[in-house]
């Protein structure tokens, strides 16, 4: 089953997670602040959409549940999804965050990386929750825009902050 889900992800996300690891390999360096926010702000924020896209689909509902289990109570299922497709993720994206920060503080980048994923998980882990506050039933393509433009402003926020 687990593999199953990480063949799926990776089937989703694996395409752009390829295209993000050319972009930080072609790290051209010394790039001032403005020129890294160009070349890296948008590929992050379009991981940021496709993760909340991903997670607010009704497809993705029993993956989500099976996974949140593994994150709170793991198994060897733990270590198919760090090593399918969570850990590469990870990477990716604390990498982006190095390169926007150019600060070199990885600790600092791992942790802004975390409150991305907060940002985006909470809308399935907490999804009844989240849509009985927003006063939502089911988000329609205008909420979910809505929802996809609160994000993207909070994790800019926080690379920068």
């Amino acid at each position: 089953v687990f593999e199953d889900i990480v063949s799926q992800m990776q089937a989703r996300i694996g395409p752009m997670a390829s295209a993000l690891d050319a972009l930080v390999a072609a790290d051209p360096g010394d790039l001032g602040p403005e020129a890294r926010r160009e070349r890296y702000l948008p590929p992050l924020l379009g991981i940021c959409d496709r993760m909340l896209l991903l997670l607010l689909s009704p497809e993705t509902l029993r993956w989500a549940q099976l996974i949140l289990r593994e994150q709170q109570q793991p198994t060897a299922a733990f270590e198919v999804l760090y090593s399918g497709y969570m850990g590469r993720m990870l990477a990716l994206l604390t990498q982006l965050v190095l390169h926007l920060r150019g600060d070199g503080d990885r600790d600092r980048a791992r942790l802004i990386v975390i409150g991305i994923l907060g940002q985006v998980v909470v809308w399935r882990a907490a999804r009844a929750g989240v849509l009985r506050h927003l006063e939502w039933s089911e988000p329609t393509p205008e909420q979910i825009d809505i929802a996809r433009d609160t994000v993207r402003r909070s994790v800019t926020a926080q690379v920068f902050a």
